[in-house]
């Protein structure tokens, strides 16, 4: 006969005894131990909540009658507490009254076991209240595990769109749910005009959705040989492709993604979409699945885009051609203009010169000094036609690049200008050792006009600090800059410093025409790079420029 023990691990069970005597716990706790049982023994009420929330024990033996709390109390604390409720409690008493056993069975005991004991008895109880926990945790986990799995294959159900009538009947408990996602489903296809169908291998029958019926323009009842239906609304020359893809997929799981023109059985043209993938089962290919997308908004309106591109392009190849014909137009004009300034201003130089040799003994100071004002005036409004006709090539002289050692051309600049500098003391501090790439002349000039600038604006010190560099670069472009301790500007002017004629300082302090700078933006801009600068009044000021990291052979939208 099968003895309660051995249907019981008992070396993996641990048992709360709370017992205040002493000879009661010896017989219980010898005789569970010799069974294999691990032990626990508190002597109180207290003592044994205590030591049930610390260790958990699998089973409670506990007497009625304990000091302080009694056994009832103890039983419906450990009851109310969501850590220790699911533990049986097995109470331990001479009582025999059955209104006290009712009171044990209220409080959340499973049992009595009666004083004195018998061994078999307790031996059996305990067993059996231990496994009947087991076996309760084991229908909670396959409960568990039957709901987990009831809810995986009514997502699955709900993501296949088909029509299970058989295991529908089979699982009643999903039907609502998933008429509810059929309807959804339905109405997002709808939505978006995107049918779904499904054809199995083995027995060559298929299904479409509703949406699907409607892109075809067949009532949702018709009974057809879906494939074959398909097939007509498409033009001749396509049904061979779209035929030859779908036996891709259901003989050599392929996939396929497709657009063709489309004609529904009521003779409307559409666009469509289709797609298809295979489904294995023990990878052996047993349906296709796949969409079938209206796509006819679409086409019209990549169609409607097309035509603004063109229409875009033309327009821009226009505009180009007439802002080339107003800069002809314009440079023509600018050199008409200045040669036919040229001419005067030679014309007043010249005899300015001649009127003050002739005259010079017979004229005041003043008058002397008004001739000089006239031969000064033209004389700059020579240079200042110069200057313009120099900003207007920038814009249409061709960059030639080559690779520019800007360190070497900072250095050929400086020597250039060593004749006015000769008188001064300057301290340079160059340090760019940079490869760019480039127009050499370009780059030279914008060098020769920003060092002019911290030369000039620097005359009012005794100590002129000059410093050229690299401030900064990294993987897409070169920074440069020259940095000076002259007369500096106000910040909030800056915005106007790169302008064609805009200067912040007097013509009496510093001479110049306001060209200078503007010609070193356009420059930089048409090598793709920025131009910018900081400074402050009485302290000086930073001119940088960027130029991008280019190979030779590339190319900027501007060159």
């Amino acid at each position: 006969m099968e003895k309660p023990s051995d249907f019981v691990d008992a070396s993996n069970h641990t048992i709360l005894i709370v017992d205040d005597n002493p000879a009661n716990l010896s017989v219980v706790v010898d005789y569970l131990a010799a069974h294999g049982f691990q032990i626990m023994v508190a002597r109180d009420g207290e003592a044994g909540l205590r030591l049930t929330q610390q260790d958990h024990p699998d089973l409670i033996l506990l007497d009625v009658l304990l000091p302080g709390i009694d056994g009832f109390e103890t039983c419906r604390r450990l009851k109310a507490d969501e850590r220790t409720q699911d533990i049986p409690v097995i109470f331990m008493t001479i009582v025999t009254k059955t209104e006290d056993k009712v009171r044990g069975f209220e409080v959340g005991g499973v049992d009595y076991i009666t004083k004195p004991f018998q061994h078999e008895e307790v031996l059996a109880r305990v067993a059996t209240h231990l496994r009947l926990r087991e076996l309760t945790r084991e229908v909670e986990a396959a409960k568990e595990s039957l709901e987990r799995r009831v809810a995986e294959r009514t997502t699955e159900l709900s993501q296949a769109n088909v029509r299970l009538e058989e295991e529908i009947a089979e699982r009643k408990q999903t039907e609502d749910a998933l008429q509810k996602s059929e309807t959804l489903l339905n109405a997002t296809q709808r939505l978006s005009k995107v049918g779904g169908w499904q054809y199995d291998v083995a027995s060559g029958e298929s299904f479409w959705t509703e949406e699907l019926y409607r892109i075809h323009e067949l009532p949702a009842d018709s009974v057809i040989d879906h494939l074959q239906e398909s097939l007509k609304c498409y033009s001749p020359e396509d049904r061979p492709i779209i035929h030859d893809a779908f036996r891709g997929v259901a003989e050599r799981g392929e996939t396929y993604d497709l657009e063709f023109p489309f004609t529904t059985f009521k003779g409307r043209s559409l666009w469509i979409r289709t797609t298809a993938q295979p489904v294995y089962e023990e990878g052996k290919v047993v349906r296709v699945i796949g969409n079938l997308m209206d796509i006819t908004d679409r086409k019209r309106a990549e169609e409607e885009i097309r035509h603004l591109n063109q229409d875009l392009e033309q327009r821009v190849v226009e505009r180009t051609a007439l802002l080339e014909t107003a800069n002809k137009e314009l440079e023509a004009f600018a050199y008409s203009v200045s040669h036919d300034l040229r001419a005067p201003l030679r014309h007043i130089d010249g005899f300015i010169g001649m009127l003050q040799k002739r005259a010079k003994a017979t004229l005041d100071d003043q008058s002397q000094q008004y001739m000089e004002f006239i031969s000064d005036s033209a004389n700059k409004m020579g240079t200042l036609i110069d200057d313009l006709l120099s900003f207007s090539r920038m814009s249409h002289n061709e960059i030639i690049k080559s690779q520019v050692d800007l360190d070497d051309l900072v250095r050929d600049v400086i020597q250039e200008l060593k004749p006015k500098t000769e008188d001064r003391e300057i301290q340079w501090n160059i340090s760019l050792q940079q490869m760019v790439t480039g127009d050499r002349a370009m780059l030279r000039a914008v060098l020769v006009n920003l060092i002019s600038n911290a030369l000039k604006f620097t005359r009012p010190r005794k100590i002129a600090q000059i410093e050229i560099g690299c401030e900064w670069k990294n993987e897409t472009e070169v920074v440069v800059f020259v940095r000076d301790n002259g007369v500096g500007f106000d910040m909030k002017y800056v915005d106007k410093l790169f302008g064609v004629f805009q200067r912040l300082h007097r013509s009496d302090e510093f001479e110049g025409t306001g060209i200078g700078l503007a010609s070193v933006h356009r420059i930089i801009s048409r090598h793709g790079g920025r131009v910018w600068a900081k400074g402050q009044i009485d302290h000086g000021a930073t001119f940088y420029f960027s130029l991008p990291i280019f190979k030779i052979g590339d190319t900027h939208e501007d060159v």
